[in-house]
C-alpha cells in the first residue's frame, strides 16, 4: 500500500484501527471487499468454476508499525477451498530452493549428532526425503490433509495426520521445527510459531518461507494467490524482524539472487497487457505485449525503471521470496 492510499483508507474513515497480530500496533483497511474479487481472479487463473462459498474476508489491513498486511477478519477459508484447489491442479511446486539451504543448515547444526526434525504441513513428504540422507537426522511430518498423509506413509516417510498442538514425541523436544509457504496461509501465525519454539531443544531452530510483498510484478498483476484468502498473511523484512522481536527469538534471513531487471521486466509487461487466465497460450500472450508496446513504447522504459528502483536488502535486490531463521536466544 502506497502513501496515496493509506491517506485515503483514514480520511474515507474506514472503521476504527485494527490491531497488528504481530507487533500490536495500529493498522487500517485499504481494500474492500476482497475475498469475492480473489476468489474471481483466482478462478480465472486456474481456468476453472469460481468458488463462492468460502469464507469471505472483509478486508485487508496494513500495520502502521512494521508494515504487516493481514486479512480482516483473519479467517481461515476452511478444507473445502483448499480442496477447491487441489481440484483446479494448483501448480505447488515439486521442488523448493529453499529446501537446499535448509538442508545445509540441518546439515551444519547436526553435525553428525542425533537431530529430530518436525516438517509442519509436510505434504507429499518431498522436504522430508531430501533430509533423510543427512547422518544423524530423525525426520517427521504432519499435515492436516489425509490423503497426503496416507500417501506419504506409503512411501515409508514418518507422517501424522494433525497439525502440531496434536503432534507429540513422548517428551522428545524438536531440534528444527520446518513450515515451507505455511506461516502466510494460517489465522493465527505468532501462536503457531510460539507452539513451534516451546517444542524446541536449547540449539533448536524454526525455518520457514514466505513471499516478499510486494513481489516484483504485483504492481502490474496484484497475484491473488499471495491475497487473502489464499494467503491471510503479506510479509515484508520488517514485519518479519518484529515477528521474531515478538518471539523472542534471533533472525536470520536467506535469499536467493533476485532475478534479473530484463526477466522482471518482462514478466510485468506479460501480466499487465494479457490477462492472467488458463485460457491464453503463451503466443497469444506474446502478441498482445508486442501490440501494447508499439502502441506505447514508453511503457518499456518505465517498467525497466521501476525494476531498477526494486527494494534492496543489504545492497541486493530483493527477490520474491524468503528463507525465515529463527534461532532461541543464549
Amino acid at each position: 500500500m502506497d502513501a496515496q492510499q493509506e491517506s485515503e483508507s483514514k480520511s474515507a474513515g474506514h472503521g476504527h484501527p485494527l490491531a497488528c497480530p504481530v507487533c500490536s500496533a495500529a493498522a487500517y483497511a485499504f481494500d474492500h471487499p476482497l475475498s469475492g474479487r480473489s476468489l474471481r481472479a483466482m478462478a480465472n487463473a486456474l481456468g476453472i468454476e469460481y468458488l463462492p462459498s468460502t469464507a469471505l474476508v472483509q478486508s485487508i489491513a496494513k500495520c502502521e508499525g512494521c508494515g504487516l498486511e493481514f486479512a480482516n477478519p483473519m479467517r481461515n477459508p476452511g478444507e473445502e477451498f483448499y480442496v477447491w484447489l487441489t481440484t483446479a491442479k494448483f501448480p505447488y511446486p515439486k521442488h523448493r530452493w529453499e529446501w537446499d539451504e535448509a538442508a545445509r543448515i540441518l546439515e551444519e547444526t547436526s553435525s553428525g549428532r542425533s537431530a529430530v526434525v518436525l516438517d509442519a504441513g509436510s505434504g507429499e513428504g518431498r522436504f522430508l526425503e531430501a533430509i533423510s540422507t543427512i547422518p544423524g537426522v530423525i525426520a517427521h511430518g504432519i499435515d492436516q490433509n489425509p490423503d497426503v498423509v496416507a500417501a506419504s506413509v506409503a512411501r515409508g516417510l514418518n507422517v501424522r495426520h494433525g497439525d502440531l498442538s496434536s503432534f507429540g514425541l513422548d517428551g522428545v523436544s524438536l531440534d528444527a521445527v520446518t513450515f515451507w509457504h505455511v506461516v502466510e496461509h494460517v489465522d493465527d501465525p505468532v501462536g503457531m510459531l510460539e507452539r513451534a519454539r516451546d517444542c524446541l531443544s536449547e540449539r533448536g531452530l524454526i525455518m520457514f518461507s514466505v513471499p516478499i510483498t510486494p513481489m516484483s510484478y504485483e504492481h502490474a498483476w496484484p497475484d491473488p494467490f499471495n491475497m487473502p484468502p489464499h494467503h491471510l498473511t503479506r510479509w515484508s523484512v520488517k514485519s518479519l524482524q518484529a515477528l521474531a522481536h515478538r518471539l523472542d527469538m534471533h533472525v536470520s534471513m536467506v535469499f536467493p539472487d533476485a532475478s534479473s531487471v530484463f526477466a522482471r521486466t518482462l514478466r510485468s509487461l506479460v501480466l499487465q497487457t494479457s490477462p492472467s487466465s488458463a485460457s491464453w497460450s503463451p503466443a497469444a500472450k506474446a502478441v498482445s505485449l508486442l501490440r501494447h508496446l508499439l502502441a506505447n513504447p514508453s511503457r518499456l522504459v518505465s517498467e525497466v525503471r521501476r525494476q531498477a528502483r526494486r527494494e534492496k536488502h543489504n545492497g541486493k535486490t530483493l527477490p520474491d521470496v524468503v528463507l525465515v531463521v529463527l534461532r532461541k536466544r543464549s
